[in-house]
């Protein structure tokens, strides 16, 4: 049972979840590909995306960004990239590293691509930059997610390591409600910016 004094939180997030989706469901293919390219255009004139020498991505769905193209030339310029892959056993997510996309990726629990399971797991800690996905973020980095909480318990782990929301135009908002155990982004790229978080 939610405790009381968060259910007005989980409601106003349940409300702005429907809201952010009702805008991407407006987007059109093309400008949704478009906007795409832009945000993976955008992430590469980054430093920070420049100097990482391992760099943990996230197999877009349809409603969020492909940045599936930073994969692959990461891989072809030799940094090391991995994916989320879910656990049901551990019900969590683990970094799984990925060397070659036709040999490793498998389509996984929620039907995403995943890493096989023979691809080496690697820890949080030890990337340079971690891309993460969501429904929407602010510029105080907080970040409004699926609603099941995990990459929120995962990216606790990510101590020392930059984390950049990936988001559409549509998905950037003035302000998100925030719980205690909610992950905040220190970066976050759109098609039209590369905002540094918070104050």
């Amino acid at each position: 049972m939610v405790p009381a004094m968060s259910t007005p939180v989980h409601s106003a997030k349940a409300s702005l979840r429907q809201q952010v989706r009702t805008r991407l469901n407006a987007l059109s293919s093309q400008p949704r590909a478009t906007a795409s390219r832009e945000i993976c255009s955008r992430l590469r004139q980054q430093a920070i995306w420049q100097t990482a020498g391992s760099i943990l991505f996230f197999a877009p769905m349809a409603d969020e960004p492909d940045i599936w193209p930073l994969v692959e030339e990461s891989l072809a310029s030799g940094k090391t990239a991995a994916l989320p892959r879910f656990s049901a056993e551990r019900s969590a997510y683990a970094a799984g590293q990925v060397r070659d996309l036709e040999q490793d990726i498998r389509i996984g629990r929620f039907q995403v691509r995943e890493p096989a399971v023979t691809c080496p797991e690697v820890a949080l800690s030890q990337f340079d930059l971690i891309l993460v996905p969501g429904v929407a973020f602010d510029r105080q980095g907080r970040r409004l997610g699926r609603g099941k909480g995990y990459y929120d318990r995962w990216l606790r782990d990510a101590q020392g390591t930059l984390l950049c929301g990936v988001a559409f135009d549509e998905q950037w908002l003035d302000e998100i409600p925030a719980e205690a155990h909610d992950i905040t982004m220190q970066r976050v790229v759109t098609p039209t910016g590369f905002f540094r978080c918070g104050s």
